[in-house]
This record gives structure tokens, C-alpha cells and sequence, in this order.
């Protein structure tokens, strides 16, 4: 189905764009890669009914740091930074499902919590809900929410709203709707809709429709906001699209394919990422771009 991860080695990069690809290979290598992105540009308004993107300069990235990881092996879905130290990881499949926290120092997890055999866990986030930080674990075809609190205690499970099938990537970003600041969720589920939701009901807001050449751009998958811009890697291939939200057009397409073949010639690995930078535009905590390398 979607990334599958491996215990393996975590890579840091540092890049010129932040960037995310995703996994298609069985048996997968975790690895981290950290990525600075350059400042956005603008873009042209959206045509009427075709959305193009704009050529842009390809990333450039360096390898920075390795992190050796041992076993287990666990089939990540979600990762993301909840401190420079700290990784928190949401793994899938049925029967091995679970969510905790990675020390990059010791490469031990902590604060473990495993889902029920009936749950396929997807994407994760962490989020600030009335002024407490929550982790938001979603499922697979369950259509479950799973709402812990920062140490990963169990709270409550909410059922996803009805327009809504499946759980793929999660992300947040602070919006402005009627001249003050709200948090929203953003999550994808596999087809070129992002659904726009509130953190604390899970009420849908609004679904957003993404199409490139003309068509439309399914199998969005993992989600990550730089610079108010939604990074979402296509399942299936080595590009990531970069959104804007706002405007509901695809900005550019990022194409990784060079580096995925790299990575899996040397390492078999894929890349998955997570964050740990500012937005520039709200100064909200929303993560510089880490992408994750995994075998």
C-alpha cells in the first residue's frame, strides 16, 4: 500500500528547497534528511480550467549527517520532529500498527501506544488545540481519528466526516478566516482532493481539488507546509507537488527521481520527510522540511 519502512539508518541533508519524495519498494530503510528551503515565488493566477505549475530551478542538497538505526522494523506512515532529538512516528499494517517517540540519540522509542489488530495507522501531526499540544494519528480505511496527548496517552478516537474514506498524510497550517487566526488540519486520502478540517471536531471546512496538465492529481499523499506552501509527495513516484492552498492551483512540481535512484542503488532506501522550521509569513512553528530516507 503506501511507505513501507524498515529499521535502517536516518540521513540528514541540508538543501537549497525542501523537498519530499515518496516510497514504492517493499522493504524500506529509515533515514532523515534536513532541507532548507528556499524563499517562495509568486505565481500566475490559476486558468480556467487547467492548472499548470511553474518551472523552477532544481533542488540542490548535501548529505550532512547518518543515523544509524537498529532494530525493530517498523512500516512508517507518519514522522515528524516534535524537538531536534526527538522523532515521532506513526508505523502501519494491520496487527503491527502504533505510534511513539524516537530518540535520535539513543535510537530507543519511548511513550509507545499499539493500535488495535483492526487498525492500519497512516499519517500523523502535532498540533496546538486550545492551547494544548495534541498528536493526531489518523487511520488507513478505519476512518478513525486517534487523539493523543503529548505523551502519547490515549484520549479519544473521532470518526472521519462522511465525504472523507480513507487516511493518507496530515498536516497544519494557521489560517486567517474572518480577520483572525485559526488552526487548520490538512489531510489528504490518496485521491487530488486535500480536506480541510478543524483540529478540535473534525468538522470538514472545505475540500481542496488539485489537477496538473489538465488532469487530475491523485495519489497525494504526506503532507508538510513550508512557507504557507503544502509539500505533497504523488504516491507511486518520485515528485513532489508543491500547492498552494490559497489559490487552489499546483505551484511546481518538484521531480526527486535522480536522488530516489541514488538512494536505492546505494542504500535501498525511499525518503519519506517531517519538519522542524517557522513559517515566514504567520511565524507559526509549522517545521523546516526533513526528508526521511527509508529502506
Amino acid at each position: 500500500y503506501q511507505r513501507r519502512v524498515h529499521g535502517g539508518c536516518l540521513i540528514s541533508i541540508s538543501c537549497k528547497r525542501r523537498f519530499m519524495a515518496n516510497c514504492s519498494t517493499a522493504t524500506l530503510l529509515a533515514a532523515a534528511l534536513l532541507v532548507l528551503l528556499s524563499s517562495v515565488h509568486a505565481v500566475e493566477p490559476r486558468e480556467q480550467a487547467t492548472l499548470q505549475s511553474k518551472k523552477k530551478k532544481k533542488p540542490t542538497y548535501e548529505v550532512v549527517k547518518y543515523y544509524d538505526r537498529p532494530s525493530p522494523q517498523y512500516y512508517t506512515q507518519g514522522l515528524l520532529f516534535v524537538d531536534d532529538n526527538t522523532l515521532l512516528e506513526s508505523a502501519g499494517r494491520y496487527q503491527h500498527s502504533q505510534i511513539h517517540l524516537l530518540d535520535l540519540g539513543t535510537m530507543r522509542t519511548n511513550h509507545k501506544h499499539k493500535l488495535s489488530d483492526k487498525y492500519f495507522a497512516e499519517g500523523c501531526d502535532l498540533v496546538s488545540v486550545n492551547g494544548e499540544d495534541k498528536v493526531v494519528q489518523l487511520t488507513w480505511r478505519e476512518r478513525k481519528f486517534f487523539v493523543y496527548d503529548k505523551n502519547l496517552n490515549l484520549q479519544r478516537k473521532e470518526n472521519y466526516p462522511a465525504q472523507i474514506q480513507e487516511g493518507w498524510g496530515l498536516s497544519h497550517r494557521v489560517d486567517m478566516e474572518n480577520g483572525q487566526k485559526v488552526t487548520n488540519l490538512y489531510m489528504s486520502d490518496g485521491s487530488n482532493q486535500i480536506h480541510v478540517l478543524d483540529p478540535s471536531t473534525f468538522e470538514l471546512k472545505r475540500s481542496l481539488s488539485f489537477y496538473h496538465d489538465g488532469k487530475p492529481l491523485k495519489m497525494l499523499n504526506e503532507l508538510e507546509f513550508v512557507n504557507s506552501k503544502l509539500y505533497a509527495n504523488v504516491y507511486l513516484s518520485s515528485k513532489i507537488a508543491v500547492l498552494d492552498v490559497d489559490q487552489e492551483l499546483v505551484e511546481r512540481m518538484l521531480d526527486l527521481t535522480k536522488l530516489s535512484k541514488k538512494a536505492r542503488d546505494k542504500y535501498k532506501v525511499c525518503l519519506l520527510y517531517t519538519s522542524d522550521a517557522a513559517d515566514d509569513l504567520l511565524c507559526v512553528d509549522l517545521g523546516g522540511r526533513r526528508i526521511i530516507k527509508k529502506k
